[in-house]
Parts: C-alpha cells; sequence; structure tokens
C-alpha cells in the first residue's frame, strides 16, 4: 500500500477520491478448478477507478494484467440503463472492468465495457471485441466456453464467442417485460444479481422473466438539471404489488418450459443453481419472507421439494446456501437457538455456538465457509469436512475476512482493527503468496472503545477525539447507525470507523451500535 503525503488534502478529499480507500485493492477473485490460477479486478493506483483484469499464477507468483480498458481505447462512458440500475444495487462506484464471467475451466473471461463486451483469453492475454451490436448487458460465457449469452432490449441473445450465429433466444415487445435480468427485489434485498444460467452442457439456460406491469410508477428528476423531464421507474414500495417473476428453461434451439412452482405462496425468485452432475435447483420464499423452499427441476418444467424453512419474524437468506455436495447430498442451513449451523443431509455438522454466515466452497473432501463464535464482531474463514470433523479456522480469529477457495487453493481477504485496509493472501500447498494492494493510506487514527450494551447484548464502539484525555468536561455524542438490521456496523475492521472517527476527531463522542436482527447473532 501507498500513503499520500500527510496534510496534502483533507480526510474527505481523500475518501471521495479513493473512494473510501477501496481502489486499487484486488477484488472480485476467481480460481481455476485446480486452484493454479486466480483471476481479479484491480485498478493501477489508489486514486485509479479504472478496474483492470488480471491474472496471477500461484506456482510461480507471476502477475500479468490481461485486460487494461485504458489500452483497447474504450471508456465507460455511457452505460446502458440496465448496467446503471445493477451498479447501484451493487453499490459499484468504481469504472472499467468492474465485474466478469468465466468459463467452467476459467480459460476464458467475458467482460462488458461501455456498451459493448470483451472476450479475454486468459492463457494467451488476447483480447476481442464481442462483434455484436449494443448495448451489451450482462455477458456471460456458456460453461464450455463456446457461447456468449447477454441482454440486449430487455430479451436474452445467445452468440458464439466470436460473434457469429447471434440470435434471440427468448424476449417481448411488451416494455415492462425483460427477461434475463433481475427485478429490483432480488438485486437490493436477495443478493441475486443475475436474471439466467447456463445449462452445465451449454445448449440450455435457465432465464428469468420479469413483468413490471402491476409495478408502481415513481418519476424522479434530476436535482442538478431541473429542465430535464422527471425519469420514470417502476418502484414496488414496500406493501405495493411486486414485479411478477418466474423461470423458464429455454434451448438454443428455441424451446421453453416454463419451471413450475407454486409462485402465488412463494412469488421471491431467490436463487437458481445449476451446475455439473447436479439438478437445476430453486430456491423460493414467500412475501412475508417466513417460508422458503429448496426445489429440484425435472426436464418437463415439474418441480420437487427437496428443503424447506419456516420461521418468524423471517427467514434469514444464507449466502452460498443450498449446494449440492460431490456426494449428492444437500448442504443447507438449519437453525438451532440463535446459531445457525451448516447441514448436510439434514444433519448438523458445524457446532453449536459457531454462527455460519456463508457457504464458500464444498467439495467430497471440506467444506470452507465464514463464520461468528462468541463475538459476532469477528468474522472467521472455517473448514471442515463434510461430517464436521478437522474443524480448524483458515484466517485470524480476531479480524473479518472472507474467501475464495477451489481444490487446494484458499484466498483469504483479511482486515483487523489494528491496520488500516485489507491484505490477500493465497494459500496452496503449505505455501502462501501475497497479491499487493495499491489502495491509499487512511491517515485517520482510530480512538475506540469497543462497548457491549444492554440486557439484549448490543455491540457497540464509542470513538473519541484523537488524543482524548477525561478532563471533566463531557463531550457532545454523536450516533451512528444503521437505519435497519440488514447490514452489521459493528466489525472488527479498522476501515468500518474512519468516516466515525473524522466526525470524532472534530469534538464528538460517536457512538456506532448494531440494532437487535443485526447479522452475526
Amino acid at each position: 500500500m501507498s500513503a499520500g503525503p500527510p496534510g496534502a488534502r483533507s480526510f474527505p478529499r481523500r475518501s471521495a477520491a479513493t473512494q473510501r480507500f477501496t481502489l486499487g485493492a484486488p477484488r472480485t477473485f476467481a480460481l481455476s478448478p485446480d486452484g493454479g490460477r486466480v483471476i481479479f479486478v484491480r485498478s493501477r493506483g489508489g486514486d485509479d477507478s479504472v478496474g483492470c483484469l488480471w491474472v496471477l499464477h500461484v506456482a510461480s507468483g507471476e502477475e500479468r494484467c490481461v485486460a487494461d480498458p485504458r489500452s483497447l481505447g474504450v471508456a465507460d462512458g455511457d452505460l446502458p440503463p440496465e448496467e446503471r440500475a445493477r451498479r447501484e444495487r451493487a453499490r459499484e462506484s468504481a469504472s472499467g472492468i468492474v465485474t466478469y464471467a468465466t468459463d467452467r475451466d476459467v480459460t476464458l473471461a467475458v467482460f462488458a465495457l461501455g456498451a459493448g463486451a470483451y472476450v479475454a483469453d486468459l492463457g494467451t492475454g488476447d483480447v476481442c471485441p464481442l462483434p455484436v451490436a449494443g448495448p451489451v448487458v450482462a455477458p456471460r460465457l456458456d460453461p464450455t466456453g463456446t457461447y456468449v449469452a447477454f441482454v440486449r432490449a430487455q430479451a436474452l441473445w445467445v452468440c458464439a464467442r466470436d460473434g457469429t450465429g447471434e440470435r434471440q433466444v427468448c424476449g417481448e415487445d411488451d416494455p415492462l417485460v425483460s427477461w434475463g435480468l433481475p427485478e429490483f427485489v432480488a438485486a437490493e434485498e436477495m443478493g441475486r444479481m443475475r436474471g439466467y444460467w447456463w445449462a452445465p452442457d451449454g445448449r440450455r439456460l435457465a432465464v428469468a422473466r420479469v413483468d413490471e406491469t402491476a409495478v408502481r410508477r415513481w418519476h424522479i428528476g434530476d436535482p442538478v438539471d431541473p429542465v430535464v423531464p422527471p425519469v420514470e421507474h417502476r418502484y414496488p414500495a414496500a406493501g405495493t404489488p411486486n414485479a411478477d417473476v418466474s423461470l423458464h428453461v429455454v434451448s438454443l434451439e428455441g424451446t421453453s418450459t416454463v419451471v413450475a412452482w407454486d409462485r402465488q405462496a412463494l412469488p421471491y425468485l431467490v436463487d437458481v443453481s445449476w451446475r455439473v452432475d447436479e439438478p437445476l435447483t430453486v430456491v423460493a420464499q414467500s412475501r412475508d419472507q417466513q417460508r422458503l423452499q429448496i426445489l429440484t427441476a425435472a426436464e418437463d418444467g415439474s418441480t420437487a421439494v427437496v428443503g424447506e424453512h419456516r420461521q418468524q419474524p423471517w427467514v434469514d437468506l444464507a449466502a452460498g446456501f443450498p449446494r449440492w455436495g460431490g456426494d449428492g447430498r444437500l448442504i443447507d442451513t438449519v437453525e438451532a437457538g440463535d446459531t445457525r449451523r451448516i447441514a448436510v443431509a439434514g444433519r448438523p455438522v458445524t457446532p453449536d455456538g459457531l454462527h455460519v454466515r456463508r457457504l464458500i466452497d464444498a467439495t467430497p473432501q471440506r467444506l470452507v465457509f465464514s463464520a461468528s463464535g462468541d463475538d459476532p464482531t469477528a468474522v472467521v474463514v472455517w473448514s471442515c469436512t463434510p461430517d464436521g470433523e478437522k474443524l480448524q479456522p483458515l484466517s485470524a480469529t480476531d479480524g473479518v475476512a472472507d474467501a475464495v477457495a477451489a481444490g487446494e487453493t484458499t484466498i483469504i481477504v483479511q482486515r483487523g482493527i489494528e491496520e488500516p485496509g485489507a491484505t490477500v493472501t493465497v494459500h496452496r500447498a503449505g505455501r502462501r503468496h501475497r497479491i499487493p494492494s495499491h489502495a491509499e493510506i487512511p491517515d485517520v487514527a482510530l480512538n475506540l472503545s469497543e462497548v457491549v450494551l444492554g440486557e439484549r447484548q448490543l455491540r457497540g464502539v464509542l470513538l473519541l477525539p484523537a488524543g482524548h484525555e477525561p478532563d471533566g468536561h463531557p463531550l457532545p455524542v454523536l450516533l451512528d447507525p444503521y437505519g435497519g438490521p440488514h447490514v452489521q456496523r459493528v466489525l472488527r475492521s479498522y476501515n468500518a470507523y474512519l468516516e466515525s472517527q473524522w466526525f470524532a476527531d472534530a469534538g464528538f463522542a460517536v457512538l456506532v451500535i448494531d440494532g437487535r436482527g443485526s447479522p452475526g447473532r
């Protein structure tokens, strides 16, 4: 990491220029199935917002930039409205390459730039534009690397990866109906940022159809330019009609089959998965969020329930679940007391008191997941066998960690409360390689105390001015909470408190609290 000259810019200006000190940090990782190659996005500097696509060869430690938007002569320009909406839902503020999709063997990658798309050979480094008419939205390679699917004009299209054979596989003339895109509720509240999924054979796709006819219209003006007429948006405010979402299996030959489940009772399409040697699997939820079903779909579109959750006040969605193990057993979660545990074929395999947050990887040999123990402010990456044996932490136990895993390789992204930023380390066969970060270091020194408040033991952090010593004069207090239980604020991560500490340094006592229902509890 590199720090800017002390005092050269105020903290708010540095925070804005570095997008909260995230620019230049490696992100958006993918691993080849054998764990030998790491694909990631990183900009070239701490105040450079243009993401580039990189490949790391784990054995040699060699890094290579595969695609730089500047070298390609492409600027973001005017993004398609669908991509602008996706970035807003994902809280994405960077430019250039921000996301990508690969084939199953991670030898090819496709990414959108501006209104077009590009295909990169991750071995040779060759990058070619996809020669189809734009705008191209949400491009994805099929698992075999033969075809590219993408959304244009709210319809789903497929072509060969050289752009030949372009054809529309599903779509309608109705401007309120889209195919292959997530609706607002899925992207904003469920974390489902995609609207179609390739079959393992690359000959079919499961595609979400979204009908927004019943969704209420909002008209939003531009406060910067009041001359511009307000733009109409379909927004499903609480208590008003949602979009009507269905799922269809379409073939490259043009046939289509509806995937049938009780959409009246379970209108939310939470997630879809379709992997090699696994059935097409659908997760659906009721509108009151108190019931969730896991279903498998047959060739004729009929479905069978293989798992169900019922809980009040709501069923909390667990990232990465459900998942089929390599031995055909369903990997899901079970709530036991105040702990979410991993269950394999219905049997809990992780211990009581270890609250599982996300399933990262699952093979017949091991499960990799993140979880919190007695301290919900710490998130640790763990591994165990599918039967719950050989449980061990893979990351530091006093910070906040996440991971990507494949084969014998694990990428650990580690944050701590003592130092700013994050370290990214590749672990393979007893060796470690750190991926460099170009993110700037904030010139803010934390002065915090961790607190546990009230009979419900709410977690909080109290930040005081740097160097503050009690002198009998009380400080004015600022409360810095989040508005709801969906986001956890109190974490053992330095960068989580930069803005709060800046306010504290202005002469305040700043209290950050996580309320009831916060994650990890």
